[in-house]
């Protein structure tokens, strides 16, 4: 009876079920929608100003992420683009930045600043975006869609941006820095030195060294520095001694040589004469500026090289796009309990057998005293391939485009063609192959002779610290698609390490980074895999035992090194002292005070200075000890200065050889770019002061809500 009345009223029943549910959703979303509103109204604390909620944090995150996009990062050190010192200065303080900000915009809010539509306008045109008004609206449009705000809601987050400005401002001394400040900043940009030096180091005085360390030394440096990093010096540890275990990575990667695919890529001589016939008003002379008429197109031989080299690249790099492709693929099909590495077995998969291409039969070979490259392109031609990437050039050792060689034969094969040229060449062996999805192009894969044109080499790093990650050739020049970070950065901000990078996404064991390229004369291509992350530790004494003795030894020839130092007490002793066959001496590159105190370069002109801003400013006291009374001293050789190196276990003897004063010339010309470098300093001091979380916490009387 039931079922007969749903039949009747069929189409009510479906009208109110779609009502009810209907009204559910309503009532669900508008649940959700109070939910929120709640949640964005918690107060997270308490400022001198009023209450901080939740929602604040929010519309500050949002914010600080559009003034990134924006382009808010500073171009280098001494940009004077509006904010960027004080953009990153917010931006760098980590999960504390939204919180900083909020309360910036409600100490500044609280100043009732004046912030106009022309101020806003003024603000975009400095950031010089590089972009034509139509470019820059299309780029406003998509990240107002991005960030789902309407633009009313965008020049709100720019009026908060410049009200903190303006405050800052308002209340931080920026006066222009006085002459003999300039000066001073000159003087240490542009006054050099150069020096002799000898260098007396303890190592050299071990064998002196009889008496025998114990094994309560060995316990006392154990307990005091095994939960400290090795070399850098304090007042309380001038050796630097240190015994903690840094945070390692071990990384797998794969790397793709431009110049291999670069030189598989050369064009045929038909296609470059085609493409010069399709395109010949994009090699032309520059039009002089008088006439008004279309300018002829260059003569084909001028511009062959060029288009040659055009199209070579384009090839190039699509061939590496392919290959890119194809490793992201078979990446995610390594075998779980496979015997090779992922990127030995990945390599496996695309590197092929080059048998039945060099079996390839040529009819007649008559190659007589032809150039090597060539002698290669004639071969190929005669093959009928698309290229031959023969390792020609710096490869490490090199083998010059230009030697005359000789191969001949009838009805031989590509092979033997090949293998006449090598050894006509005296050049050693070359193991060929070819490479999945990319045909008809012959790869030297293998064998000495193959040096760095290997398309594909991958390997599995060691454990490393950073500094030894940035001393590998490869994985020490990497740069990521962002152009600021680099293989370095992401995997030293894997999960788990104790001085981790910060502000990083956390990287995980197994887990692949982005592609990053390789600079330098090896460029190319390079694809990881972070295998592992290993934080630093505190080691078991039998593992560092050997390394502390060896430390203790040094530190008693270092005493014996400084009393050999103190016999040489005259110029005349310093000289026959250089002068002797075994002297460790050298001498320095004109050096300025500023490149000696950047710390973050261990190696200066010659010189190896520990991390401490107080030795290297103790260096520069003695090394400027040596500086010439007058111009004409310059040349003239100086008296020596002794300077002790405890963290080195060194003592330097120097001299001066060389002198370049400070001239007004040069002071007069670079007055304004020391101008911009002073008041670049101040405003990042400034801003230290003012942006960073504990003053902004002190000066607004932050209080977390309990």
């Amino acid at each position: 009876m039931a079922f007969a009345f749903f039949r009747r009223r069929q189409k009510m029943v479906i009208i109110i079920m779609v009502v009810l549910m209907v009204a559910f959703l309503i009532g669900f979303k508008g649940f959700e929608s109070i939910l929120e509103r709640r949640v964005e109204r918690e107060p997270v604390g308490q400022t001198r100003y009023g209450k901080i909620r939740v929602g604040d944090i929010r519309v500050a995150q949002n914010d600080l992420q559009l003034l990134g996009n924006l382009g808010l990062q500073p171009t280098d050190r001494y940009s004077l683009r509006p904010g960027t010192f004080e953009f990153q200065m917010i931006a760098s303080q980590g999960n504390e930045s939204s919180r900083v900000y909020a309360m910036l915009v409600q100490e500044a809010r609280s100043a009732d600043l004046q912030i106009t539509r022309e101020d806003i306008n003024s603000f975009l045109a400095s950031l010089d975006l590089g972009a034509s008004q139509s470019e820059w609206s299309d780029s406003l449009r998509a990240m107002l869609r991005h960030y789902r705000m309407t633009e009313g809601e965008f020049h709100d987050a720019i009026e908060r941006w410049l009200s903190v400005q303006r405050l800052y401002a308002n209340n931080v001394l920026n006066m222009p820095p006085s002459e003999e400040a300039v000066k001073v900043l000159a003087r240490d940009y542009l006054e050099k030195i150069k020096l002799r030096v000898l260098r007396i180091d303890a190592a050299k005085h071990l064998d002196k060294v009889v008496k025998p360390i114990t094994a309560d030394q060995i316990r006392e440096a154990y307990d005091r520095f095994a939960e400290l990093p090795a070399g850098i010096p304090t007042d309380d540890n001038p050796y630097a001694l240190g015994y903690l275990v840094p945070d390692q990575v071990r990384i797998s990667y794969m790397f793709m040589p431009y110049k291999a695919y670069l030189r598989a890529a050369r064009p045929p001589l038909a296609e470059v004469k085609k493409h010069y016939d399709n395109n010949q008003q994009q090699y032309t002379a520059e039009k002089p500026a008088a006439t008004e008429t279309q300018p002829a197109p260059l003569p084909f031989a001028e511009v062959r090289e060029e288009i040659a080299e055009e199209l070579a690249q384009q090839k190039a790099a699509a061939m590496m796009d392919t290959l890119t492709g194809k490793i992201g693929d078979l990446l995610e099909k390594y075998p779980a309990g496979a015997s090779e590495s992922v990127h030995q077995w990945v390599k496996s998969q695309i590197i092929k057998d080059a048998a039945p291409l060099l079996a390839t039969r040529l009819a007649v070979v008559n190659i007589q005293n032809m150039p090597l490259h060539e002698a290669i392109d004639t071969i190929r031609k005669s093959a009928r391939i698309k290229g031959i990437a023969f390792p020609y050039g710096d490869s490490p050792n090199h083998l010059d485009p230009d030697i005359l060689v000789t191969a001949q034969g009838t009805n031989i094969t590509l092979g033997e063609a090949l293998e006449q040229l090598r050894s006509f060449a005296k050049w050693p062996q070359i193991e060929w192959g070819t490479i999945d999805g990319i045909d008809g192009v012959l790869f030297a894969t293998g064998g000495e002779g193959a040096g760095n044109f290997v398309p594909l080499v991958a390997q599995t790093s060691d454990l490393m610290n950073v500094e030894q990650l940035y001393d590998h050739g490869l994985l020490g020049s990497t740069m990521a698609g962002d152009q600021r970070t680099d293989l370095g950065t992401w995997a030293f901000s894997a999960e788990g390490l104790v001085n981790r990078v910060p502000d990083m996404p956390a990287m995980k064991p197994n887990q692949d980074g982005q592609v990053m390229v390789v600079r330098g004369a090896n460029a190319g291509n390079l694809m990881w895999r972070l295998l592992e992350a290993l934080p630093a530790h505190k080691p078991e004494l039998d593992q560092v035992h050997q390394k502390i003795v060896e430390d203790l030894r040094l530190i008693e020839a270092f005493d014996i090194a400084k009393i050999e130092a103190l016999k040489i007490e005259k110029v005349e002793d310093f000289e026959a002292a250089i002068a002797a066959p075994d002297a460790d001496k050298f001498e320095t590159d004109l050096i300025s005070r500023r490149s000696l105190t950047d710390v973050r370069q261990m190696q200066q002109g010659g010189l190896d200075l520990p991390p401490s801003v107080k030795v290297r400013e103790d260096f520069i006291e003695a090394a400027w000890r040596l500086a010439p009374s007058s111009p004409d001293e310059a040349l003239q050789p100086s008296t020596f200065e002794r300077f002790e190196l405890p963290s080195r276990k060194q003592v330097l003897l120097m001299q001066r050889v060389d002198f370049q004063p400070l001239r007004k010339s040069d002071f007069d010309g670079m007055y304004r770019d020391m101008v911009r470098r002073e008041l670049a300093q101040q405003s990042f001091l400034a801003s230290l002061q003012w942006f960073s979380a504990n003053m902004v916490h002190q000066r607004v009387n932050w209080q977390n809500e309990e």
